[in-house]
C-alpha cells in the first residue's frame, strides 16, 4: 500500500496516453494528501498495543494503515450523513446489519461506476431526506448515479428532481429506472437538456397527477409535455403555466359539458363523447388531439384567437406557449407532442437508454481513471476498517 502511487503510475503507462497518466497522478495525488491528512488525525488516536503489532513489520505496513485507517474514517464519517436520513425497521443489531448491507452495496456500485462513493453517499442521503425508502435508496442511488455520468445533470438536482416526481406521482419505486432513462431518451432527441427537462416536468406534475388514469403515467406524460415545450424554446416557468393550465380547463369542461366541450371536440377533430371517452382513458392524449386541432384550425384561418378566449385559455403566457406546440411539427408526420408523448411511453417499457448512455461514458478514459480511483479507495476503506472500533475506543477513552 506505501507503493500504491507507483503501482497505479505503472498500470497507466501501460494501459493510456501520457496525458490520462498525468491525470491520474494528479487525482490519485490529491487523494493521497487528502487520506494523508486524515490519517494524522486517525494516527493520533491509535493505542500502543495497535502500534506495536504494526510498526515491527516496517513502513510499508505502517504506510497501509495510515492510507487505509484515513479511507475507512471518511468513509464512516460519509455514511452517517445517510443512517441519519433513513428509516430502518428493527432495533439494535437489525437495524445496524441493514446499514451494513446499504453500505456495502453503495461501495460495490463505485468500483464499477466513475462515480465516487463521497457523491453515492450525497446521493442517497438527499433521497433519504426526500423519503425514499430503505429498502429503495441502493437502486435510487444507482439510477441517479447513471444519470449524473449520462447527462448534464448534477447528483443533487437529478437526486431532488426524481425523488420529488416519484413523490408527485406516485410512482412505484421500481420504476424510477425506467424513468431516467426517458429522461435521458428524450434529451438525446429532442432540443433540450435533460435538466431543462426535469425543471418543468417538476411542476408540470402536479397537474397531470391529477388526470392520471390506470391507463397513462403521469410522471411520464409530465416529461413528455415538458420536452416538448423546452423544444419549442418556451421559459419552464411559463410553458408549465399552460399546460396546467389546460389541463384544469380540458378536465374541468370534461366533467361539466355545455358549448366549451364542443369547442374543444370541434378544435380535437371529435365528437364529444369521443373526446370525453378517450380523456377518460387517455387524457394526456386527449389534450395532445386539442393542441394539434389548434395547429390546424389556424391553417385553415379560423380564429385561434377566439377559441382560446371563450375557453380562457387566451392569457399571453398561456395562448403563446400553446400554439408554440400547436405549430411545432415531429418526425413521421406526427406533431411535436405527439412524437414526445409517444416517445415517452416507448421507453418507459423498453428502458434501455439510461443504462446504454452511462455504459458508454463508463468506457471512456476519464472514467476507466475514476473507477480506478475508487477501486483504489474501496481496497483502502476495507482494509482500514477493521481498526475502527479499536480507534474509537481508544477515543472514547480519552
Amino acid at each position: 500500500m506505501a507503493n500504491t502511487a507507483g503501482l497505479i503510475d505503472i498500470k497507466l503507462r501501460a494501459g493510456f496516453d501520457k496525458g490520462a497518466m498525468n491525470t491520474a497522478q494528479r487525482e490519485v495525488g490529491k487523494n493521497m494528501q487528502l487520506m494523508a491528512n486524515r490519517s494524522k488525525q486517525a494516527g493520533m488516536a491509535i493505542n500502543s498495543t495497535i502500534a506495536m503489532s504494526i510498526l515491527p513489520f516496517g513502513a510499508a505496513l505502517a504506510g497501509a494503515f495510515g492510507f487505509g485507517a484515513a479511507a475507512a474514517v471518511k468513509f464512516e464519517e460519509q455514511f452517517a450523513a445517510v443512517k441519519k436520513t433513513l428509516d430502518v425497521a428493527g432495533e439494535g443489531a437489525e437495524v445496524e446489519a441493514a446499514f451494513q448491507g446499504i453500505a456495502r452495496q453503495l461501495r460495490n456500485i463505485a468500483k464499477v461506476s466513475p462515480a465516487s462513493i463521497q457523491e453515492l453517499t450525497q446521493i442517497a442521503a438527499v433521497g433519504g431526506q426526500l423519503g425514499i425508502a430503505a429498502a429503495d435508496i441502493v437502486t435510487f442511488t444507482d439510477t441517479i448515479q447513471k444519470l449524473t455520468v449520462a447527462t448534464n445533470m448534477g447528483a443533487e438536482d437529478a437526486a431532488m428532481a426524481l425523488a420529488r416526481l416519484q413523490k408527485i406521482t406516485n410512482l412505484a419505486s421500481s420504476d424510477i429506472d425506467n424513468l431516467g432513462s426517458v429522461i435521458v431518451r428524450l434529451g438525446n432527441n429532442f432540443a433540450t437538456t435533460e435538466s431543462e427537462i426535469v425543471t418543468a416536468a417538476t411542476q408540470i406534475a402536479t397537474a397531470t397527477a391529477g388526470i392520471q388514469t390506470e391507463f397513462n403515467n403521469a410522471a411520464v406524460d409530465a416529461i413528455a409535455f415538458a420536452t416538448a415545450l423546452r423544444a419549442v424554446g418556451q421559459p419552464a416557468q411559463a410553458g408549465s403555466t399552460a399546460i396546467i393550465r389546460l389541463i384544469q380547463v380540458i378536465k374541468r369542461l370534461n366533467m361539466a359539458g355545455g358549448d366549451q366541450l364542443k369547442t374543444v371536440a370541434m378544435i380535437a377533430g371529435t365528437t364529444v363523447e369521443e373526446f370525453q371517452g378517450l380523456f377518460e382513458i387517455d387524457p394526456s392524449r386527449g389534450l395532445a388531439l386539442f393542441i394539434e386541432g389548434l395547429g390546424e384550425f389556424e391553417k385553415k384561418g379560423g380564429d385561434v384567437t377566439g377559441v382560446l378566449k371563450e375557453l380562457n385559455l387566451d392569457t399571453l403566457r398561456t395562448s403563446r406557449a400553446l400554439m408554440a406546440l400547436a405549430r411545432a411539427e415531429g418526425e413521421g408526420g406526427l406533431s411535436l407532442i405527439a412524437e414526445a408523448l409517444g416517445l415517452a411511453n416507448t421507453e418507459f417499457t423498453e428502458n434501455t437508454a439510461l443504462l446504454t448512455e452511462a455504459e458508454r461514458r463508463y468506457e471512456t478514459v476519464a472514467s476507466q481513471l475514476k473507477i480506478l480511483k475508487n477501486i483504489v479507495n474501496e481496497n483502502a476503506i476495507s482494509f482500514g476498517e477493521q481498526f475502527l472500533p479499536q480507534i474509537n475506543n481508544f477515543v472514547f477513552a480519552l
